[in-house]
């Protein structure tokens, strides 16, 4: 092996560990069923959170413990989530979507994610 070949096999290297250490695989990585149900719980949670208010103070917090609760309780197979799931499934949302959606603290925010979400 020569020199050259040597060096572009290090830069070609380089490239890829760095596009890792940025988190740009993120982006091209469909996010799973697994990651696309808890996106869905997540909406679910933020849509009633929207109804319900900012949670400020101890009966907000309480609100909040509860809506969070009502989402958690909801089965896999209910409408809200098969048709959330099979919406964000068809769109084939990335990683970087998901871990988007999921630090998100209103639908607004959530919405900004990506294009055709909530």
């Amino acid at each position: 092996m020569s020199m050259k070949t040597i060096l572009i096999l290090m830069a070609i290297s380089g490239s890829i560990l760095l596009g890792y250490s940025l988190n740009l695989h993120e982006y091209l990585i469909a996010a799973d069923e697994a990651e696309v149900q808890r996106t869905c719980r997540h909406l679910c949670r933020l849509k009633l959170t929207s109804v319900t208010g900012a949670p400020e103070g101890t009966l907000g917090q309480l609100t909040d413990v509860m809506v969070g609760a009502a989402c958690e309780s909801l089965e896999d197979e209910a409408p809200e989530f098969t048709g959330c799931r099979e919406r964000l499934l068809g769109q084939q949302i990335t990683v970087a979507e998901y871990r988007c959606i999921m630090g998100a603290t209103s639908r607004d925010a959530a919405a900004e994610c990506g294009p055709g979400l909530p």
